[in-house]
């Protein structure tokens, strides 16, 4: 398997010209041809202790050289399978790339083949030693004797019978006179009859003219076995002489006696008797004669040979295991070149180049393995690119996405109405800045949580009921003014509630929309007294004069001429001219109330203003400590210096009231503190006036009306004062509110827009 790569942009040929190829490459070629010689020089020595020729001292010689050579290549293959364990070792150890997958496939072809190799080796070596061991075995050696005796004695023995059997039928043919012509016929059944009785398998008798005088063959014996007969046999027994000897076919032997009958000198006739043996018993002995001559030959040669084969057996299994390491090592690489070429290419990649491609030239799965990857980064190459484009594209929409719900928000933030929004689930989603003002809330708090867990009980209410005039509503909105408790203070809003529908009619949930209205209310509510008091001050005030007038006179013209009641008298006008004053100071009040002039600001101090109203009750209330504290970096503002100093005027004086209303102390015990404080707050661009005491407070109920017409805690009060003071404020831009002051008492806040002159 050859390999080549390109990672990156560059291709990287990985071929026979660099010189670390050129190095395995021989090594390859060495390891070949030693596996070639070491098998051609195993068949060779085996060859040579195995011919069947007698080994001189040229074959001697060379068998030993050839065992040395073993041994030679046998230190070879060991000191080979060593520096490949070596190797594997030291490049684990140097942390090489794919090393530990390289060594777990070379151990596991190594193991895989030990095994079973050297159970092979010493099963191998246990047979053949038992082998050898039996083959070499005296009683291997006496059996093969003894079997050659038999067989020697078992032809003798055949022989004699036959030739025996021709002497007796050719002596009895003799006697009885059956060779004479007229004895022929009986000669036949003679022949026949002694055939039979004697287990003869041919009876042949001839003249001394080869001619047939009486035959009796049986059915074993071949037809043509006595045309295969050699004439020099007849020859003999014409010549007088009895002869016996065996003939071999192909597929048994034949043993034959000619016995001559003789009278006189001359031979008369010759009678011939055959047996045949169905296998060839002759080929047989002497293959066993040859096999034992080979057997005591290769007795000598036992030790030699089974430490041949020993050697051969030892080189065979290492050069197993060396086949199997060595392809361990050609496999891990076929795997690990293109794996580690993929790791370095995924790295490639997973940096951000896209351009990697691995070329690799092989025909098996890691092939497919590669192009698959490459298949993959043309593909995330292909897909980077439309990502990018869908990037560029959704970065631009979400840009445009991004602007839009920036200036939504933007204008959610800056917009005066409160903006709650509530999904189908009844999870809040959206607070803008001024709903959170309005109703004291924090949007970090209470944003992706269901609106039941963030509301108090009585707002809850208040939203329920504005979702059930929702859900009863045909156009799908509702519009309602609901008042909304604080912890200080009561909001009047007018709440506007909408579903959330999408282009297909889906609910979305729901969207209020509220506007905080709770001076507008004031300011009708004051409208509406203003133009009370307008009224009640101009039906009030015209009676007063006449009547105050009508009760001087009768005072001045009755009291001195009446006698005796002059007292009474003079009581009751003073109540009605008393009562007329005070009756008219309220008609001024309402009057004032009434006809309320509009504020005209021009640069002041508003330091100096404040310390011209403390003055005026520094020194009437001997038992209230005043306290100022200033900030010198008040700017110059635009005030109307009275209206603001009434405003300190009406706080101080309700102010001395509560401490002076104080429970449980006589007047003169009864001690307080009036503190008035002005700071400037840049960030906000305000000043802020700061009015405390430490009197008796206000009640809760009290701080929500405190500024209502005609509200008052006073027995005597108009309900006027505080209602002009949130007027004379308002006129001048500014924001008032009432708290608690700690430890006790009430504190008056006031946070009025820096003008400079």
């Amino acid at each position: 398997m050859k390999f080549r790569g390109k990672i990156g942009t560059k291709r990287i040929w990985k071929d026979n010209i660099s010189s670390e190829e050129a190095r395995k490459r021989r090594e390859r070629i060495i390891i070949v041809v030693s596996v070639v010689v070491i098998l051609f020089l195993t068949l060779f020595g085996n060859y040579l202790t195995q011919k069947n020729l007698d080994i001189g001292i040229g074959e001697n010689l060379l068998l030993i050289a050839l065992v040395d050579i073993n041994i030679i290549l046998l230190v070879l293959v060991i000191f080979l399978v060593i520096r490949n364990f070596v190797k594997l070792f030291f490049e684990r150890k140097r942390q090489l790339k794919a090393a530990r997958l390289r060594t777990k496939l070379v151990l596991g072809f190594a193991g895989l083949t030990l095994f079973p190799t050297v159970i092979m080796f010493f099963a191998a070596i246990l047979f053949f030693s038992g082998g050898m061991d039996k083959f070499f075995n005296i009683k291997v050696e006496s059996s093969l004797e003894d079997s050659l005796d038999i067989a020697k004695t078992y032809y003798s023995s055949s022989t004699e019978n036959v030739l025996d059997s021709a002497k007796e039928i050719g002596e009895a043919a003799e006697n009885s006179n059956y060779f004479k012509k007229e004895g022929l016929p009986r000669l036949k059944r003679y022949v026949e009859r002694e055939r039979r009785v004697r287990g003869l398998d041919l009876v042949k008798v001839f003249s001394p003219k080869m001619e047939e005088l009486a035959s009796s063959v049986g059915e074993d014996i071949p037809e043509k076995s006595l045309e295969r007969l050699n004439m020099s046999v007849f020859e003999q027994a014409l010549k007088g002489e009895s002869v016996a000897t065996i003939q071999i076919v192909g597929y048994g032997d034949v043993i034959w006696a000619l016995y001559p009958i003789k009278r006189g000198n001359s031979v008369e006739s010759i009678v011939m008797t055959a047996n045949f043996v169905p296998k060839s018993l002759m080929a047989k002995m002497r293959e066993i004669e040859t096999f034992l001559y080979e057997y005591k030959r290769n007795k000598l040669y036992k030790e030699p040979v089974v430490t041949s084969y020993l050697i051969t057996l030892a080189v065979i299994a290492l050069l197993v295991v060396f086949i199997a390491t060595w392809l361990g090592f050609y496999l891990a690489k076929g795997i690990t070149v293109p794996i580690s070429m993929l790791v370095d290419g995924t790295k490639k990649v997973a940096e951000g180049d896209l351009d990697v491609f691995v070329d690799v030239i092989s025909k098996d799965e890691i092939s497919l393995l590669v192009d698959s990857f490459n298949n993959m980064t043309q593909d995330l190459k292909m897909q980077s690119r439309r990502l990018k484009r869908a990037y560029n594209e959704l970065s631009s929409s979400n840009l445009e996405l991004d602007q839009r719900r920036r200036y939504m928000e933007i204008i959610l933030r800056n917009v005066t109405a409160g903006v709650i929004s509530i999904d189908k689930d009844g999870i809040l989603t959206t607070v803008n800045k001024a709903a959170e003002r309005m109703i004291g809330i924090k949007t970090s708090k209470v944003i992706n949580r269901p609106y039941g867990e963030v509301l108090r009980p009585v707002h809850y209410k208040i939203v329920m009921s504005l979702i059930e005039d929702l859900k009863n509503s045909k156009e799908g909105f509702v519009q309602r003014q609901v008042e909304i408790p604080l912890e200080d203070r009561t909001l009047t809003l007018m709440a506007n509630m909408n579903d959330l529908v999408d282009e297909e009619g889906n609910y979305m949930g729901m969207v209020a929309v509220f506007d905080d209205i709770t001076e507008i209310m004031k300011a009708q509510k004051m409208a509406a007294w203003r133009e009370v008091a307008k009224r009640i001050a101009h039906e009030i005030k015209n009676p007063l004069t006449p009547i105050q007038l009508s009760a001087q006179r009768i005072r001045k013209k009755y009291l001195d001429n009446i006698d005796g009641d002059g007292e009474v008298l003079d009581e009751c006008t003073r109540t009605i001219i008393t009562q007329v004053d005070e009756m008219k100071s309220l008609v001024n009040e309402f009057s004032l109330f009434a006809r309320m002039p509009s504020a005209k600001p021009k640069p002041n101090d508003l330091n100096k203003i404040v310390k011209e109203a403390m003055n005026l009750y520094k020194d009437a209330n001997q038992n209230i400590i005043y306290k100022f504290k200033e900030d010198k970096d008040i700017p110059t503002m635009n005030l109307d210096g009275e209206q603001i100093k009434r405003v300190l005027i009406n706080l101080m004086e309700n102010a001395v009231e509560a401490i002076d209303k104080e429970k449980g102390k006589k007047k003169e015990e009864r001690k307080g503190e009036i503190k008035i404080e002005t700071s400037f707050l840049k960030y906000l661009n305000v000043v802020r006036l700061t009015i405390s005491d430490t009197g008796m407070g206000i009640t809760p109920d009290g701080k929500n009306r405190l500024f209502e017409p005609y509200y008052s805690t006073k027995k005597n009060g108009t309900g006027l004062g505080l209602t002009i003071v949130n007027t004379i404020v308002s006129d001048h831009r500014g924001y008032i509110k009432v708290m608690d002051n700690k430890p006790k008492g009430t504190k008056f806040i006031i946070d009025l827009p820096v003008s400079t002159s």
